[in-house]
């Protein structure tokens, strides 16, 4: 039993030192590790948005029966349709269909 526990205070003692030079290594490069992350969080969050852009277009301005879905039983979310139904709607969207264009060409910039 006791070499289990000297076993296991030998490994505590060499994470300890295995944090703490990885501590010195990176000491001052915190702050560009955690712009780092918050650029990669960034990054995927705008790679899942370009396809979401085009399927919105598609089914909803596009599509004249998106708000009962289409065929994968798919459909816009209620909260999406009010906030677009809010300033004119599909039609609005149809007649300016740039808007969906610059939000797609929005979303590709910031994910490149």
């Amino acid at each position: 039993m006791e070499t289990k526990t000297s076993e296991q205070e030998s490994k505590r003692e060499k994470r300890k030192i295995i944090y703490k030079l990885v501590g010195r290594m990176l000491k001052g490069t915190g702050g560009y590790f955690a712009l780092a992350v918050i650029g990669q969080i960034v990054a995927v969050v705008s790679s899942y948005f370009i396809p979401i852009i085009t399927s919105f277009t598609i089914d909803y301005v596009l599509h004249p029966f998106a708000e009962q879905g289409y065929s994968s039983g798919n459909t816009v979310p209620k909260a999406i349709v009010d906030w677009i139904e809010s300033f004119g709607g599909s039609e609005f969207l149809l007649k300016h269909l740039y808007i969906m264009g610059v939000a797609l060409l929005i979303a590709t910039a910031i994910n490149a």
